[in-house]
């Protein structure tokens, strides 16, 4: 993008079906995401302050997040939230977008969850577990709507305060997961590592506890990528 930085806008979102429901796992695995139904997203951005969009509300999100001047910044966004809302709206998002689990991935070819990664930098987490959610949206009722409601509010504030964590200079750290306990695919513990990024959220440096670079950019990073 040239001239003026776009505004951010946080998003997460939830969806009335499972990866795991079995009219899903019967799709070929390249449909199963457009097949999953959109529940319900929480946004914030700096205009319009919180917002929640329940399924009939699906086409003002749209309007919402394709609004021009907008940078779309979440975890996981690109492999779940936004295909799921694109393919309800039948279009694709012609804003940049932030995906930070994307951003990790690419660094270092690990896949993290919010969770993991904000309990090891923030000290908290998700607040439920996603197929509660799931559940709670099926239900439809007042209560059920507002505790997922809470549940992405809180999600859209951990990737808040992680992008506010690593603008302020401080490298996110990556735990290394554990080995494996299959003794027919025995695999050795990953290192805990330390990924630096740039003020706007693209990640430039990783190293070791012990500051060994394992990985950097050598070339000027462009955090946000568009769906066209």
């Amino acid at each position: 993008m040239t001239g003026a930085q776009p505004d951010d806008i946080f998003i997460d979102s939830e969806t009335l079906d499972s990866l795991h429901d079995p009219h899903i796992t019967r799709l070929p695995p390249g449909e199963r995401i457009g097949a999953l139904r959109f529940g319900l997203a929480v946004t914030y951005d700096g205009t319009f302050g919180w917002r929640s969009w329940t399924s009939s509300l699906v086409n003002l999100l749209w309007n919402h997040l394709t609004m021009p001047g907008l940078r779309i910044v979440g975890w996981d966004v690109l492999e779940y939230d936004l295909p799921v809302i694109c393919h309800a709206m039948q279009c694709s998002c012609p804003n940049p977008i932030l995906d930070m689990s994307a951003e990790i991935q690419d660094a270092i070819g690990r896949h993290y969850k919010l969770d993991s990664i904000a309990r090891a930098n923030l000290g908290r987490g998700k607040l439920m577990d996603t197929y509660l959610v799931i559940e709670w949206l099926r239900k439809g009722d007042s209560v059920s709507m507002t505790r997922a409601t809470e549940h992405c509010h809180n999600n859209v504030q951990l990737v808040r305060d992680l992008l506010a964590f690593v603008r302020r200079g401080a490298p996110l750290v990556l735990p290394g997961r554990e080995k494996s306990r299959d003794y027919a695919q025995p695999a050795a513990n990953e290192e805990t590592l330390r990924l630096y990024f740039n003020p706007d959220g693209a990640w430039v440096r990783c190293e070791t506890t012990h500051g060994a670079v394992i990985n950097q950019r050598t070339v000027p990073a462009r955090p946000a990528v568009s769906q066209h």
